[in-house]
């Protein structure tokens, strides 16, 4: 991880309300930690700058893991064993999140699974959030949903009651948008059937060249 730029926390319990009792960053493996309890949660933040490896963590024991939440749209899992005593094993199931506040000044926004196909039942927002005097200049780099079952809308203003700017469906591209206020509203939802691609857009301050983030 990025030193003093990327960490990963973890607390003794099923939120980060719990007691910290481990925050790490750099490259250096962490010593093994042993809770005293049946949850743990850990919380990996990292900035839009360097990318590193990231980290890999093992479970051991018969207790349930914490719920784990990840920050990337890619996972990756490995279990070993040795030669001895077999036990059950494991199962687990894992559900897609989208959505959240987006306060950099320039970012992609990706659908669920991009570029593969979104879930069924959608209902994400994503609240774009720049500074006092700042508009967002929205462009459309993909395009394809259930026409007039799954949506797009965007609101000029932070509040799904704010002025709908757009609303799209189908497979056209819709052309950019302008926000002319400091806060957008990006809200995607689909229903049970019928999955596409989905979208890819890009917004930028309108006086700025350049994406700085990515959400995925």
């Amino acid at each position: 991880m990025e030193p003093t730029y990327d960490f990963l926390h973890i607390y003794e319990g099923e939120d980060s309300n719990s007691p910290i009792i481990g925050s790490f960053q750099g490259s250096q493996a962490p010593e093994r930690i042993e809770s005293s309890g049946n949850s743990l949660f850990l919380a990996f933040q990292s900035d839009a700058s360097v990318g590193f490896s990231g980290f890999n963590t093992e479970f051991k024991g018969t207790t349930v893991p914490a719920l784990l939440n990840s920050t990337s749209n890619q996972l990756y899992l490995h279990f070993q064993s040795d030669i001895s005593v077999a036990a059950a094993g494991f199962h687990l199931e894992y559900k897609t999140t989208c959505g959240g506040t987006l306060s950099s000044l320039g970012c992609m926004i990706l659908s669920p699974g991009f570029p593969g196909s979104y879930p069924n039942n959608l209902d994400c927002t994503w609240k774009i959030s720049l500074p006092v005097g700042y508009g967002a200049h929205i462009q459309f780099l993909n395009f394809s949903t259930e026409a007039n079952h799954d949506y797009l809308e965007i609101q000029n203003g932070p509040y799904h009651t704010s002025p709908m700017i757009g609303q799209f469906s189908g497979t056209d591209l819709p052309s950019a948008l302008l926000s002319t206020m400091h806060e957008a509203l990006i809200h995607f939802y689909g229903d049970h059937s019928q999955n596409r691609q989905g979208f890819k857009l890009a917004y930028q301050d309108k006086d700025s060249d350049m994406y700085m983030c990515f959400d995925v």
